[in-house]
């Protein structure tokens, strides 16, 4: 089959989003599929194998213009496209205006598949943002959800809520997790790992990697340290990454006096990212966030922790609890009280033999589900009617 897949990502990025989708344009054209990845032009090129880039002007490169000039022009590439090779399926990590390009499937009659990884009224709700702009979002949306044949979601709480809002049939929905790539992460030797990023043997490292966001939970992962320092002058927090909230923790590590406990490692590249993920004795995905129960969580670090054999504590919101209850991967966290993670943290910190369980089952369970080539697999089984 020929795959169009568009994406507005910049292509230098490292972000989870990003890694998302190369990953499934990889795994498609993997499978024998012409791939074909359609991007804004932001300056960048990059190679991947397999995978035929096409980078779409954007005139002015900043974001508030790439929203809109990448989807009006995107509308006379594929028009170009469809006219010399024309695609068997056109699939779209769903940005609100691309209907401006895929209505053109009433034309050339592609299947269409719309992949909606959040929900942007939930997160203009929680940011309080302005009627209006909720107003035209969801007029934009119910444009947009008119023409696709399948939508492919992480979670079920956001198929529930999209055929809710938008009077979708959820038989044309196909619910499949984020997943790994075990061939980048997999388990090596914690002390290697340590000696090449010049850390400590013997200190007890937790680790939170990711955007710095407020749904995150890092500020509240802060807090908690005083606790977990006091009972164990041993423990590290590794944050890896960077965003909106670098300064705000900043701050407030150096009020609580918790230098030497909280290092941050900027955002690595994904070459370091195992290596990262290795040297840590667990690994951390918290969430305190409203956003969370309406749209489920499926991040792409808890996949890559699991990936690289390392045990997981987690926020028992958005389904998580499942993955967790299922595969033994570590503990989860229900109470909404940050401060509930100190004892579930030292208490897993002192029991290795689980740690190490936990380890094996969540890279058994990335080998055997939540790895891309399966995931992949479903999707394109669904969209060719197998």
């Amino acid at each position: 089959m020929r795959i169009f897949y568009f994406a507005r990502i910049d292509i230098e990025g490292n972000d989870a989003g990003t890694r998302h989708v190369f990953e499934t344009c990889k795994q498609f054209a993997s499978m024998g599929h012409e791939t074909f990845l359609f991007i804004p032009d932001l300056g960048a090129t990059r190679k991947l194998p397999g995978i035929s880039i096409v980078q779409v002007p954007v005139f002015i490169r900043k974001p508030a213009f790439t929203y809109f000039s990448f989807h009006a022009v995107l509308f006379f590439y594929l028009l170009y496209y469809c006219l010399t090779s024309k695609p068997d399926i056109v699939y779209t990590r769903q940005q609100t205006l691309e209907w401006w390009a895929t209505w053109l499937k009433v034309i050339f009659r592609f299947r269409y598949a719309i992949e909606v990884n959040g929900l942007p009224l939930i997160e203009l709700k929680m940011s309080q943002a302005s009627g209006w702009v909720s107003s035209v979002t969801r007029i934009m949306e119910w444009i947009c959800y008119r023409f696709p044949d399948y939508w492919v979601v992480p979670t079920t709480q956001i198929r529930d809520f999209l055929c809710k809002e938008y009077r979708l049939d959820p038989k044309l929905f196909l619910v499949v997790s984020n997943g790994a790539d075990a061939d980048i992460f997999y388990p090596m030797e914690q002390g290697s790992c340590r000696d090449q990023l010049g850390l400590s043997g013997n200190t007890k490292y937790l680790l939170f990697m990711g955007g710095f966001k407020k749904w995150h939970g890092i500020l509240d992962l802060i807090e908690i340290m005083p606790d977990l320092v006091d009972s164990n002058s041993n423990i590290t927090l590794l944050l890896v990454g960077e965003g909106e909230l670098i300064a705000g923790l900043q701050a407030r590590v150096d009020v609580l006096g918790l230098k030497d406990n909280v290092i941050f490692c900027g955002r690595r590249p994904l070459a370091e990212m195992p290596v990262y993920i290795n040297a840590a004795d667990i690994c951390l995905a918290p969430f305190f966030d409203e956003r969370s129960p309406h749209t489920g969580l499926s991040p792409l670090k808890l996949f890559e922790y699991m990936a690289c054999g390392k045990p997981v504590i987690a926020s028992a919101l958005g389904g998580l609890d499942e993955i967790f209850k299922t595969h033994d991967i570590g503990e989860v966290v229900s109470s909404p009280d940050p401060k509930k993670w100190t004892m579930i943290i030292l208490s897993l910190l002192n029991n290795p033999e689980r740690m190490k369980s936990c380890g094996e089952n969540g890279r058994k369970a990335v080998l055997g589900e939540f790895n891309w080539k399966t995931i992949s697999e479903n999707i394109l089984n669904r969209l060719a009617g197998n």
